[in-house]
C-alpha cells in the first residue's frame, strides 16, 4: 500500500487515485526514494521510510523565499526538503492512509 503525507498548491479530488496525488503537490510516499513534486512525482523505489508507528513531521514554510516543505522521519532518520515554487501563495495539507490503524494529527 501507498501512504502519503503533503501539500498541494490546490485541494484534489479526495478519490484520487495514486498517479493523481503524486503529480498534485508536495508529498513524502512511504514507497519512494524521494519526494514527489508538483508534474515530478519520485521515479525510484525504495523501502518504506515510514509506517504504522512512524511519526512523521512536515513543515511547510512559505514566509521564506523560496518557500519550503520539510519532512522529518523519527523511526527511519529520513529527512527532506523541497523549495516550493515562489508564486504558491498556499498550501492545502493532506495526509493519505489506506490503514485503519494509522494515527496523524494537525497541529
Amino acid at each position: 500500500m501507498r501512504y502519503f503525507i503533503g501539500c498541494a498548491p490546490a485541494p484534489f479530488d479526495v478519490d484520487a487515485g495514486q498517479a493523481a496525488v503524486q503529480a498534485s503537490g508536495y508529498s513524502l510516499e512511504n514507497l519512494k526514494a524521494g519526494p514527489n513534486c508538483p508534474a515530478q512525482p519520485c521515479g525510484g523505489s525504495a523501502p518504506p521510510c515510514f509506517h504504522t508507528g512512524s511519526v512523521v513531521t512536515m513543515w511547510i514554510d512559505l514566509q521564506t523565499s523560496p518557500g519550503s516543505v520539510r519532512w522529518e522521519v523519527d523511526t527511519t532518520g529520513v529527512v527532506h526538503t523541497v523549495r516550493v515554487d515562489p508564486n504558491t501563495p498556499e498550501l492545502f495539507a493532506f495526509v493519505s492512509l489506506y490503514n485503519r490503524e494509522a494515527v496523524f494529527e494537525l497541529m
